[in-house]
């Protein structure tokens, strides 16, 4: 049983037991909240985690996007791994060198990026 008032406005942002999901359910049924309001709790749980302006790949699986992700990739991402990488449980050579040539890839490919919009023309 949901023992505090359910707001429709306020989605909350925290991961529902199976009772209060039906119980949520028959409050929609009831007509006392939105029909829309687990889909948008569940769209204001995973801003919350993944942050509101979070992209998807084409399954809708988000995508990372922080400092050292795949599209932001350092120089201080890399060495890192390279300093760290013999520490984890599924290491090997092949596995080290094939992520090493990756995480290099896609660090050409940001500062590349980095560089063309660094002479790109100001916005007014």
């Amino acid at each position: 049983m949901v023992d505090s008032v359910v707001d429709p406005v306020r989605v909350p942002t925290i991961t529902l037991s199976q009772t209060e999901v039906d119980d949520i359910k028959a409050l929609i049924e009831a007509g006392q909240l939105p029909p829309d309001f687990l889909k948008r709790h569940e769209e204001a749980k995973r801003q919350n985690v993944f942050g509101f302006d979070h992209t998807t790949d084409a399954d809708g699986n988000p995508q990372e996007q922080g400092i050292g992700s795949a599209k932001n990739q350092t120089r201080n991402q890399i060495n890192a791994y390279k300093k760290y990488a013999k520490y984890e449980a599924d290491y090997s050579k092949e596995l080290y060198d094939a992520t090493v040539a990756r995480m290099e890839a896609e660090l050409a490919a940001c500062e590349k990026a980095r560089a063309a919009k660094a002479k790109a023309p100001a916005r007014r």
